[in-house]
């Protein structure tokens, strides 16, 4: 869903109230990493979908023919819907806590400073990074 669909756009208002534009727009599931995002502007739905690259079908900038994965996952969808964003939204919120999990300390290890922060890299690469402490 565009950030500012034409008021005349019914691929979009079709699907999509004003309160659930403005709720959505900006939420995880309906944002996608890709190198172009002017190419597909406020096009509708089905044109940012595209087909894939075929003998017979012409290169188009499109999800289906993107270049990153993200793109080419977006064309699995029919259509754009709330719905749709909500349930990939879920899945990108699940994939997220999957590949970053982390334990969190309970509320008495943080109240006793039992909690220790785990830096990235080796002891020297922290050293290295410390103030002088002169």
């Amino acid at each position: 869903m565009p950030q500012h669909p034409k008021a005349d756009d019914a691929c979009w208002w079709e699907h999509f109230s004003k309160e659930q534009h403005a709720a959505l727009v900006h939420s995880l599931g309906n944002l996608a990493l890709t190198y172009d995002n002017s190419s597909y502007g406020n096009k509708c739905f089905d044109k940012k979908r595209g087909k894939p690259l075929s003998p017979d079908e012409p290169e188009s900038k499109c999800y289906a023919q993107g270049t990153l994965k993200q793109e080419q996952l977006l064309a699995q969808y029919e259509i754009w819907t709330p719905e749709v964003i909500e349930q990939r939204q879920k899945q990108l919120a699940a994939w997220a806590l999957e590949r970053w999990s982390v334990e969190s300390p309970t509320a008495e290890e943080i109240a006793q400073g039992d909690v220790e922060i785990e830096h990235e890299g080796t002891d020297e690469d922290i050293e290295a990074d410390a103030p002088d402490a002169t």
